[in-house]
């Protein structure tokens, strides 16, 4: 496996093989059979030939990062999903269940009336008064009802005569 690439091959220059500082070099490199514009020619190809190995490796090299990121979104994701299930599937624990019903079942149209239940656990514990006026008006009238009224007759009481 090639090393990783940092730079864009694409974006590279070709260096100038035609610079007097580099036509030096080709003189002492030059012979009969050989001479500098040929080797300029050779350094210019070859340079071209590396430049387009390195740009399919380049391209190789984009697409393997695209399918990684593209793994590791698809795995965030999937990630995400199971959570957001999990997170669901623990809702539908706490949910109240419903009891069955049947559909297209007639309801009777009177409803049975309940006492709160708080009346409920008030009765139970006989903490409730079966008055409905303020407790001053209760004592009043439970004296009123203990005092004998004058048209009432009593055994111990003895009848004038008229």
């Amino acid at each position: 496996m090639l090393p990783r690439l940092t730079e864009n091959p694409y974006l590279a220059q070709p260096p100038d093989f035609e610079a007097e500082q580099l036509r030096v070099i080709y003189a002492t490199l030059a012979t009969n059979d050989c001479p500098v514009e040929t080797i300029i020619a050779e350094l210019k190809e070859a340079w071209t030939q590396n430049n387009d190995q390195k740009k399919v490796a380049w391209d190789t090299q984009v697409e393997e990062d695209r399918a990684e990121e593209e793994r590791q979104r698809l795995e965030q994701e999937a990630a995400a999903t199971e959570a957001a299930a999990a997170e669901r599937k623990e809702k539908e624990k706490k949910k109240p269940k419903l009891k069955a019903f049947t559909t297209n079942k007639l309801v009777g149209t009177l409803a049975t009336r309940r006492a709160p239940k708080y009346a409920l656990h008030k009765m139970e514990q006989f903490e409730y008064s079966s008055y409905t006026t303020s407790p001053r008006r209760h004592v009043s009238r439970l004296k009123e009802q203990t005092r004998p009224s004058p048209k009432t007759l009593s055994l111990s009481q003895p009848t004038k005569a008229r």
